[in-house]
């Protein structure tokens, strides 16, 4: 797990002061860690064009020229005159040392964007959006020197971005360089040292970047158990019965020792107390799961899910709302005991907040949210309105504002990178892909979550290793479009 920062600037300035360091020393380095990249991915004599810009980043891209030249052919294309005073600077240097100026960008083996670094807010002029465009089709390896130009500060595109196969981020690692609109343009990020060591250079954050490396799979230790001590997961089924039994197939793929599926109606009936009898007038709306489709298809296809039609009395987990359609669930009766997995149409349910609101039932719940559900719960929760796009733009802040909202729940964002919020901190998993784009992905993802949680795993580590386990287990089929949820559960048996 690595280190994530809104912005560095405040590690620059606390290395300057704590370590009598300068300024003009950080960049130096940067420019010696942008030209180590450069040594590993091309050859020497290669035609290096670097595009600079008018402050510290096109420094960067002055020293990193100053350096390269000679052993390799080096052309600078200053997209503006330098105005900061390093910048300044460090064009002085390169020119002394006579290396190139081009007016057009041509073709080449390497082409480095200094153009705006962390730096840029605001929208790219046309003149500036042309010029990206000509860096992503002239360079054969496109190299970014801390973000690339045209993703902002927050992680957004308004219209175009340099298309990098290499981020150098300067110092440590971005939350930019970790949005869904960075996942296309950032490639493999790297992390440029400063001259100091990362354990000198950083401080404590909130964000967290999840690596492969963090996956704990629930490996069984000893050889003297039974089912039982593996927990038993129920999952709800609703209206559309397959996202259920999914959800069922993975929790028991990832090692869950019991797994049941009940229906929306089931539920309902078994949990209703006797002072709460249910009013036939106020229930017509009906359960479109058909109890003995749903009882016919798990047994006779999948023998190994159980059907229950009332609360197995040693339950422990419940997922609930993948396809569970208008059917309502009394969440506050099962809640009381059990551990939850709220996802799809139950985020729609006002029965949600109220059931957050009492920190002792929201410690025990993960909600698994896309976008939308998230906008939707969002409002409920009376945070604010805000829509689809909005969550998009801005993914950390407002899973930060549920955390903090909510910090004993956690929250798991799904998008190109999924966010894992919990007690006020953010943990990222940048390693889901394309593949996982298809319907029912999302059902496996919550069965593992409840599979995990099933065997004891706490709600925020049984959250970040399903998540990992889901991420990493796409990345085994071979191509991208053909993965299905089902392939997809019997990958988890690989890891």
């Amino acid at each position: 797990m690595k280190n994530l920062y809104p912005t560095t600037a405040n590690l620059d300035k606390r290395a300057i002061s704590k370590y009598n360091l300068t300024s003009e020393l950080l960049m130096e380095n940067a420019a010696s860690a942008l030209a180590a990249l450069i040594e590993r991915i091309t050859h020497k004599m290669s035609v290096i064009c670097i595009v600079c810009g008018s402050g510290d980043n096109g420094a960067d891209g002055y020293a990193l020229a100053r350096k390269l030249h000679k052993a390799y052919r080096v052309q600078i294309y200053v997209a503006k005159e330098p105005r900061s005073e390093l910048c300044k600077l460090q064009s002085e240097r390169a020119e002394l040392c006579g290396v190139e100026h081009i007016k057009k960008i041509s073709p080449c083996d390497v082409i480095v964007d200094c153009l705006f670094g962390s730096g840029f807010s605001g929208t790219l002029n046309t003149e500036f959006e042309t010029l990206i465009l000509q860096m992503n089709k002239n360079g054969r390896i496109r190299v970014a020197c801390d973000i690339p130009s045209g993703l902002d500060g927050s992680g957004n595109i308004e219209t175009v971005a340099f298309c990098a196969h290499y981020t150098l981020s300067m110092g440590a690692l971005k939350t930019a360089l970790y949005s869904d609109s960075a996942k296309d343009v950032i490639g493999e990020v790297v992390v440029g040292d400063l001259g100091i060591s990362r354990g000198l250079y950083e401080v404590h954050t909130p964000f967290f970047l999840l690596e492969r490396e963090d996956l704990v799979l629930p490996k069984r230790t000893s050889q003297n158990c039974h089912k039982g001590k593996f927990g038993h997961l129920v999952v709800v089924a609703g209206e559309k019965q397959g996202a259920a039994l999914l959800a069922a197939l993975s929790g028991l793929r990832i090692g869950a020792g019991l797994v049941s599926i009940m229906s929306a109606q089931s539920v309902l009936e078994s949990s209703t107390l006797d002072s709460d009898k249910i009013d036939s007038s106020t229930t017509k709306t009906p359960f479109v799961c058909d109890i003995d489709s749903v009882l016919s298809y798990a047994l006779g296809v999948f023998p190994e899910i159980m059907y229950a039609h009332t609360i197995p009395h040693n339950a422990n987990v419940f997922v609930v709302g993948m396809g569970l359609g208008t059917n309502k669930i009394p969440l506050h009766k099962i809640w009381q005991s059990h551990y939850m997995v709220l996802d799809a149409d139950i985020l729609y349910q006002q029965e949600v907040v109220a059931a957050l609101a009492d920190s002792t039932l929201a410690s025990r719940v993960v909600l698994t949210p896309h976008p939308k559900e998230f906008a939707a719960l969002f409002g409920l929760c009376g945070l604010g309105e805000v829509s689809v796009a909005e969550v998009q733009a801005q993914r950390f802040d407002l899973a930060l504002r549920f955390s903090e909202a909510y910090p004993e729940s956690v929250l798991l964002l799904k998008g190109a990178n999924t966010i894992i919020a919990h007690k006020k901190q953010l943990y990222v998993n940048s390693l889901g892909s394309s593949a996982l784009a298809k319907g029912g992905s999302g059902d496996v993802l919550a069965g593992l979550i409840g599979g995990y949680l099933a065997q004891g795993f706490s709600p925020l580590e049984a959250a970040k290793n399903a998540s990992l386990a889901h991420a990493l287990a796409a990345q085994a089929e071979k191509n991208n479009y053909a993965l299905t949820p089902q392939r997809l559960i019997e990958h988890i048996g690989a890891l």
